[in-house]
C-alpha cells in the first residue's frame, strides 16, 4: 500500500466552483481498434476488441494546465478548484 493510500487524514476534497466533487485528471490514451478489414468502400469493419497502449498515456491539459473532472464530467483546472469546506463557504 502506498504512503498516500495509508495517510488518508491529510488529504483533502476538492470541488468545482459549482460544487460537484472533483472525481480524477482527464487522461489521453493512445490505442489500436481493431478490425477485420474494409469493405468494398473502403469503411472498416470494427471487431469488439481494442487495446490500450498505457504507456503513452498523457494527463490533459489546457494552457499548460492540468484538466480535472467532476462528478457532473465537467472540466476544470486547478485554479478553479478549492478545498470541499471552502466552495461550501463561497457558496453560501
Amino acid at each position: 500500500m502506498s504512503d498516500i493510500a495509508r495517510n488518508t487524514d491529510d488529504l483533502r476534497t476538492y470541488n468545482s466552483p459549482t460544487g460537484s466533487e472533483i472525481l480524477g485528471k482527464m487522461i489521453l490514451l493512445v490505442g489500436r481498434a481493431e478490425i477485420a478489414g474494409f469493405t468494398a468502400s473502403g469503411e472498416p469493419v470494427m471487431l469488439d476488441t481494442a487495446e490500450v497502449f498505457w504507456d503513452c498515456e498523457k494527463v490533459a491539459t489546457r494552457e499548460g494546465r492540468e484538466i480535472y473532472l467532476d462528478r457532473n464530467g465537467e472540466e476544470w483546472t486547478f485554479d478553479q478548484l478549492g478545498p470541499e469546506e471552502e466552495m461550501a463557504t463561497n457558496e453560501a
